[in-house]
């Protein structure tokens, strides 16, 4: 379930890429202040919609459920690995992804002189890979090692990188 709700967000996320890459005028500010205040809208919208689903509901009263080996959060930071683990989550999600929807863009049409459609057309290429892959991509890890699958992850985001960067040394190629 996990995968298939992340495929969908990739989804998502790569369609706003490929609208903002298709409305979006370098030389035109208005679009992106058009898209700016879209980006808004719909985030506000997103937000009303639990909000105004949970308005009608009232807790039930039960009694509540017998604690069983639960653990706190300081208790599950002292499980083996859980700190490098929350450290790799914070660098995938800080740097990887903060680059990925702000770095990348910048880079390509100021290093690379790409643009901005092509950027565009790039994350939908991206996302229509990811959300077409995700499910079995998650089938065929199951039964490795999560350190192997984390390494694994780490050489193919490192290659990709490597090749954004590479179009930083033949730049207006696209």
């Amino acid at each position: 379930m996990y995968a298939l709700n992340f495929a969908l967000a990739n989804l998502m996320w790569g369609l706003g890429g490929v609208i903002g890459g298709l409305y979006l005028d370098a030389h035109r500010t208005v679009t992106f202040v058009t898209i700016f205040l879209a980006n808004a809208a719909l985030m506000m919208s997103a937000a009303a919609v639990p909000s105004r689903a949970l308005r009608g509901m009232r807790p039930q009263r039960s009694a509540p459920p017998k604690q069983t080996g639960t653990s706190s959060g300081p208790q599950a930071l002292n499980a083996p690995g859980m700190v490098w683990l929350c450290v790799l989550t914070f660098f995938v999600t800080f740097i990887g992804y903060g680059q990925l929807q702000s770095g990348i863009p910048v880079f390509a049409r100021e290093v690379s002189e790409i643009s901005i459609r092509t950027v565009g057309f790039a994350f939908g290429v991206n996302t229509l890979r990811i959300g077409s892959l995700q499910v079995w991509v998650v089938r065929r890890i199951d039964g490795f090692r999560r350190t192997r699958v984390i390494v694994s992850f780490g050489v193919i985001w490192a290659g990709a990188w490597a090749c954004w960067a590479a179009t930083g040394m033949f730049p207006a190629t696209g």
